[in-house]
């Protein structure tokens, strides 16, 4: 008489292994994320460190800057004091806003060429003034990669046709109020290649009225003020 076997009913157990492993690659991705926004974080700190750094040496030297959040919906330049807010006070205005303007005179000492490099911490800047007895043509290497400014004044005595060279790299500059006494006729050639220039005053320059007609030729509907 042949024996029955009964089979017993099989238990599905839960794949906990792949659990894990899904909870791992999750944990990671998390970390990866968190790496990243710490990274970006620790990135905006720096920056606004070396902002709030720049801001104090120009008031040190008698200047002044305006920040974005000075400006109104529509552009327009309100100067009045920014709304304090806790995060303002708790990290500071620069670092959740940039400097938009700088005006640096000769009023408590003079600018030398080594003191424009703080201008490297206002990438965001669009207008810009500086004045200036003893800065030379090294100087304005510092302006080249300032790309944002829309607006720009210089008075230095000391500075040549040589120095505007390094003005070529300001592809945004729209008005430009250049007063160098020892700037020439041959200077234009590095105006003329300031691609979106609307405005040029040549006020206290050697620039003939034969090198502005030339240069109008090569820049029709340019303003000269």
């Amino acid at each position: 008489m042949e024996e029955q076997h009964s089979e017993e009913p099989k238990t599905i157990k839960e794949p906990r292994r792949r659990w894990f492993q899904v909870s791992l690659r999750m944990f990671l991705l998390l970390i990866a994320f968190a790496s990243v926004g710490f990274g970006w974080l620790g990135y905006k700190v720096m920056q606004a460190r070396e902002q709030q750094q720049a801001v104090k040496a120009i008031l040190m030297l008698g200047g002044d800057v305006v920040y974005d959040v000075e400006y109104d919906v529509n552009d327009f330049f309100i100067r009045t004091t920014p709304r304090t807010t806790w995060y303002r006070t708790l990290f500071g205005i620069d670092l959740f806003h940039t400097v938009n303007e700088v005006s640096i005179p000769n009023d408590v000492r003079d600018l030398t060429d080594t003191d424009l490099v703080i201008l490297k911490a206002f990438p965001k800047i669009r207008r810009l003034e500086i004045l200036s007895r003893s800065v030379t043509d090294d100087g304005l290497i510092y302006l080249g990669n300032l790309n944002e400014v829309g607006w720009l004044v210089l008075r230095f005595p000391k500075v040549t046709n040589a120095g505007l060279v390094h003005l070529e790299g300001m592809t945004n500059l729209r008005n430009l109020d250049l007063r160098c006494p020892k700037v020439t006729d041959a200077g234009l050639v590095h105006i003329q290649r300031l691609t979106n220039l609307k405005v040029f005053c040549r006020a206290n320059t050697q620039i003939t009225d034969d090198g502005i007609d030339h240069l109008i030729k090569m820049k029709p509907g340019l303003v000269i003020d």
